[in-house]
């Protein structure tokens, strides 16, 4: 399964949709807007409940690869996450 979460703006300025309506802090995307660190042509293990609100406690920590795209001029992330 592929999920593309697209991210503009600036973190915690409630443009930001995720958990509590902020770029989860622990992934690629996170890094970028906190910390302003890209990582490029690489992916990174990442945890499902940073992204999603889950109903299930066996997916509390199902890992998945997230790959960044970053589109800097307009403060822009494609985060592609997938199992």
């Amino acid at each position: 399964m592929l999920y593309i979460v697209y991210l503009s703006g600036v973190a915690n300025s409630g443009q930001l949709r995720g958990i509590g309506n902020n770029v989860p802090e622990y992934t690629s995307a996170g890094e970028y807007f906190y910390e302003g660190t890209k990582n490029l042509n690489k992916t990174e293990t990442v945890f499902a409940k940073d992204w999603f609100v889950l109903n299930n406690a066996a997916d509390l920590n199902r890992k998945l690869k997230e790959f960044c795209v970053y589109y800097e001029a307009m403060d822009q992330v494609i985060s592609l996450l997938w199992e």
